[in-house]
């Protein structure tokens, strides 16, 4: 959406406050406010599919993850230990969690604790509640404790306690609402991805060099210019049209008028007023 629209910013942000949307409620009526701005947009998003990129209608669950890049999702996690060896960054992702879940987590339910606070709780039965909605939440919400699941589609789309749920926990007195949290968000599951034991590399001057030797000297860096370069070898995204550059002075495709290297054509010469005179009386 970026590079098919990038001359509206605002359908972009649409585009992420759709794909976000938890309900199908709230995803229609964005939908509707994106029509109204670009109709062409719209159009666009429904062909390719709403199961595809909206979190309302994905068939299955993304953990509150809208990307498929890990890498990108890993680097913010170390980003204060990136430059330390490997050894000791297996050694801070092992070390870096001491609650029962994950920092992000209990980033996300603090959050949520304090858009919480005004809500009211009226029970049904023991495992439903109604919430009704106050505050930031202007929406009332039914919580079902048994089968996990809110009104909201929080709780069960993302594996986390929703706002929701947080206000029944402070209803029924308990101390944490950590219980309805996914088991992959905790920090014992998360070690378990990282338990295999990582060997030394030992002393440099015991390691087997080849006999013939190659010598590789850094490649030749050229004086580029300020600012980031532009990637000409991105692959074209899905209903992208590539302009082709067209030089305006020989029209050919492929390059621009300051890097032509075609002959300038030379002007036809103007004939005079006598020889003109001339040509009319042949």
């Amino acid at each position: 959406m970026r590079s098919k629209y990038k001359k509206n910013a605002k359908v972009a942000w649409m585009y992420w406050k759709a794909a976000k949307a938890y309900t199908e409620f709230e995803f229609q009526q964005v939908m509707k406010s994106l029509f109204r701005l670009h109709p062409e947009a719209t159009a666009y998003l429904h062909e390719v599919g709403f199961d595809r990129w909206a979190r309302a209608y994905f068939p299955g669950h993304r953990y509150n993850i809208m990307t498929t890049n890990i890498a990108e999702s890993f680097n913010v996690l170390v980003k204060h230990a990136r430059c330390l060896p490997i050894t000791m960054l297996i050694e801070f992702i092992r070390d870096a969690c001491t609650s029962p879940v994950t920092p992000w987590v209990e980033d996300k339910i603090a959050k949520r604790v304090r858009k919480s606070s005004n809500l009211e709780v009226r029970p049904i039965t023991t495992e439903r509640y109604q919430v009704l909605g106050s505050g930031q939440c202007q929406y009332d919400a039914l919580v079902d404790l048994t089968e996990h699941t809110c009104t909201c589609r929080k709780f069960q789309l993302s594996k986390i306690s929703c706002m929701h749920v947080i206000v029944v926990a402070r209803y029924m007195k308990l101390t944490t609402c950590l219980q309805w949290v996914h088991s992959y968000y905790s920090t014992a599951f998360y070690r378990t991805v990282y338990a295999d034991a990582v060997n030394p590399l030992g002393d440099q001057s015991k390691w087997l060099h080849p006999e013939e030797t190659t010598v590789i000297h850094p490649p030749y860096v050229h004086r580029r210019r300020t600012g980031r370069p532009a990637n000409k070898n991105r692959w074209p995204s899905q209903g992208e049209v590539v302009e082709q550059l067209i030089c305006s002075r020989c029209h050919q495709p492929g390059h621009i008028r300051q890097n032509c290297r075609s002959p300038i054509p030379v002007p036809s010469s103007v004939p005079s007023s006598s020889e003109r005179k001339k040509k009319d009386g042949k």
